[in-house]
């Protein structure tokens, strides 16, 4: 089994400052992707990311509205991103639980924010798996948030947590379609394998990290297909904040 860099799941070029590294790999069978990643630059010193998964809907029906809830999560990002994540999370639900298209669609969210001068980030999800934090020294920890899938309701609100960035850490955003992958006897790659192989990275480097579990999982899977999107993101950070911002 190939892993896939799918350009319709990340962003082609995205503007990332100095200091600051974005890895990814996008494991896919052959349906059209249901996973979608994006990094933007709100203002020069905050730097925002989504990471958004969709369901499986009928052929022919949930490409367009899966690219419709990609274009309200965008929309918020550049035009609301100096608000508070979870703020951002409610506003995104609203249009989405109001719209009839898009409503019946059930689709997970986690949005982070980072603050490219003070190294403190702030994380709200929708029903998403919550972003783990690969420290320098190789430890790992759970960035803990809760809530409902986007459109379960209209005004549902969400929390946010914080964790402060220190030179060299990792953030590790990812899909349930990693934790999820079958190995030839239909055994789960699984949380407690994944957290084993994270820390087992040679180098707490977003390319070091996503090579390891591109490796992992390639072996994990053997000639087996994903049912699922399996999606990994990691953004890391090699100078001390503040990050040089170049205009």
């Amino acid at each position: 089994m190939s892993i896939v860099h799918e350009k319709k799941v990340f962003p082609a070029k995205p503007d990332l400052p100095h200091g600051v590294e974005l890895a990814w790999f996008h494991l896919a069978n052959d349906k059209p992707p249901t996973d979608y990643f994006n990094i933007v630059r709100g203002t020069t010193s905050v730097l925002t990311f989504q990471l958004l998964g969709c369901s499986e809907m009928e052929s022919g029906t949930r490409s367009g509205e899966q690219t419709g809830i990609a274009q309200v999560c965008d929309s918020v990002l550049l035009d609301d991103s100096d608000r508070p994540t979870d703020l951002m999370l409610r506003e995104i639900n609203s249009r989405i639980a109001s719209s009839s298209a898009l409503s019946d669609l059930k689709a997970t969210l986690v949005l982070g924010k980072l603050n490219l001068t003070t190294g403190l980030m702030e994380i709200s999800s929708a029903g998403h798996p919550s972003p783990l934090l690969l420290r320098s020294d190789k430890t790992l920890s759970d960035i803990v948030i809760a809530g409902p899938p986007l459109g379960a309701a209209l005004d549902t609100r969400y929390q946010a947590n914080t964790a402060r960035l220190l030179p060299g850490d990792a953030v590790v955003v990812y899909s349930d379609g990693v934790t999820n992958c079958l190995n030839p006897l239909d055994r789960k790659y699984g949380q407690r394998r994944f957290r084993t192989d994270l820390i087992q990275t040679s180098e707490v480097t977003a390319g070091k990290v996503v090579e390891n579990i591109e490796e992992r999982l390639e072996h994990w899977l053997g000639d087996k297909t994903v049912t699922d999107d399996a999606t990994l993101a990691v953004i890391g950070f090699s100078l001390d904040f503040p990050v040089t911002i170049e205009t």
